[in-house]
C-alpha cells in the first residue's frame, strides 16, 4: 500500500498501520515485537523469529532463532527458500504458496493470540478499524509474509475474537491443570509438577510459605489466566490426623483468600485451587478426599523424595503473568478478603452435606 495513503487514512482514524516504532496499538503487534509463545512444542520469543526460522532446514537452528527477539531474529533472515520455494518446519518441506503453509502460520498467530494477553488485548484495541502494514512487501514469491496476508490474518482473529474458551479451531492448547491434577496418582505427581514448570506458557515460581497461616511450608504456584494453582509441599508430620486436615483446611482457606483478593484487582478471576503433595499415608485422608475436592482441594499422599525436590520453575519477567502475579502478592488481605473466604468455604461444606 501506499505510505501516504497509509498515513491519511491512520490520521483520519481509519485505519493502524502496524509498525515496530509506531504507537499503542500498534506497535505491540509488529512481528519484532517481545511476544512469548509457545507454538507445536517449541519457545518463540517473538512472531519474527519464527518467521525466519522457516527459512532454515535445520531443526535444533530453527528452535535457537525462534528463541531470538526483534532485529536478531530478523538479521536470521536468508533467501535461498526463494529459488524453489521451499520452507522447513520440524523437518517437513512446506511449498511457500500452498494451503498448509498458509494453515502453519494462522496457527502461529492464533497460538499467539491465544497465550500473549498483551498482544490479544492490543489485536482488540484495534476493532472497527482496518489493519495496515505498509511497510510490507506484496509479492509472496519474494518474503516470507505478504501485507496482505498478515493483515488478513490478524483481522480475522480480531473479528472472530477466536479467544481462549471459544471452543474453536484457533484453540491450539488447551492447558487443563486443574482436570490433570484429579487424574495423577502418587507416583506421577511430581513428574506432573516437573512437566509444568518447564512449560513456557505457565508462568511459575516456588515461595516459602503463603497467606497467614502456612507460612513454614513450601509452596510451587502455576498460573494461566484461567487457572492459578497453589501447591503446598509438606515433608510429614508427627501429629496425627487431627493436624493434618488442619493443614489441608489451612490451605483450602488460603485459596479463598487469594480468589477475593483477585476479585478486588480485576474481573478476570481463573480458577484457583490448592493441591496438597505431603510424604504422609494416605489413609489419614481417604475418609475426607471428597470433602476437600468439594472444596477445590487436591490431596496426594505417600509422595517419595520430597526432602530433596527441586522442581524447575518459570519466573520470566517477559511472561504475560509475571506483573499480574507480582501485585497479587503485594496486596494485602483485608478484613473483608477474611469475611469473604469463611463464607466461599462453609458454602462448599454445605453443597458436600447436602448431596
Amino acid at each position: 500500500m501506499n505510505r501516504f495513503y497509509a498515513w491519511w487514512l491512520v490520521k483520519t482514524g481509519k485505519a493502524i498501520d502496524i509498525w515496530s516504532k509506531s504507537k499503542y496499538p500498534a506497535y505491540m503487534l509488529s512481528n519484532l515485537h517481545d511476544s512469548i509463545f509457545i507454538f507445536d512444542e517449541v519457545e518463540c520469543h517473538c512472531m519474527e523469529g519464527f518467521l525466519q526460522s522457516l527459512k532454515h532446514q535445520d531443526e535444533g537452528k530453527q528452535r535457537q532463532i525462534c528463541k531470538l527477539r526483534g532485529i536478531d531474529a530478523k538479521r536470521m533472515s536468508s533467501s535461498d527458500w526463494q529459488k524453489d520455494q521451499i520452507v522447513w518446519w520440524k523437518g517437513k518441506a512446506i511449498k511457500r504458496q500452498s494451503n498448509d503453509f498458509m494453515k502453519l502460520i494462522t496457527e502461529a498467530y492464533a497460538a499467539l493470540y491465544q497465550q500473549n494477553q498483551y498482544f490479544r488485548e492490543a489485536l482488540l484495541a484495534t476493532k472497527g478499524k482496518r489493519l495496515l502494514h505498509s511497510r510490507g512487501k506484496k509479492d509472496p514469491h519474494e518474503t516470507i509474509l505478504t501485507e496482505k496476508e498478515f493483515c488478513t490474518i490478524l483481522t480475522e482473529l480480531r473479528d472472530n475474537d477466536r479467544s481462549i474458551g471459544k471452543g474453536n479451531s484457533f484453540i491450539i492448547y488447551d492447558i487443563a491443570m486443574h482436570q490433570e491434577f484429579m487424574n495423577k496418582d502418587n507416583n506421577s505427581i511430581l513428574e506432573y509438577l516437573d512437566k509444568l514448570g518447564r512449560d513456557r506458557r505457565i508462568y511459575s515460581e516456588k515461595r516459602k510459605g503463603l497467606g497467614p497461616f502456612l507460612t513454614q511450608y513450601d509452596f510451587y504456584i502455576y498460573a494461566t489466566e484461567k487457572e492459578l494453582v497453589l501447591v503446598l509441599v509438606d515433608l510429614g508430620c508427627k501429629d496425627g490426623k487431627a493436624k493434618k486436615g488442619k493443614l489441608t483446611f489451612d490451605l483450602s482457606f488460603t485459596c479463598e483468600l487469594f480468589r477475593n483478593r483477585l476479585l478486588r484487582l480485576t474481573k478476570n478471576v481463573p480458577h484457583i485451587y490448592g493441591v496438597l503433595v505431603t510424604a504422609d499415608i494416605a489413609s489419614d485422608y481417604e475418609a475426607m478426599q471428597h470433602v476437600w475436592e468439594t472444596l477445590d482441594i487436591h490431596v496426594k499422599c505417600n509422595v517419595k523424595g520430597l526432602e530433596k525436590l527441586s522442581l524447575p520453575i518459570n519466573t520470566d519477567e517477559n511472561h504475560p503473568l509475571a506483573f499480574p502475579m507480582m501485585l497479587l502478592y503485594e496486596a494485602e488481605f483485608t478484613e473483608d478478603d477474611y469475611a469473604n473466604a469463611k463464607f466461599g468455604l462453609a458454602v462448599g461444606a454445605m453443597d458436600y452435606l447436602l448431596e
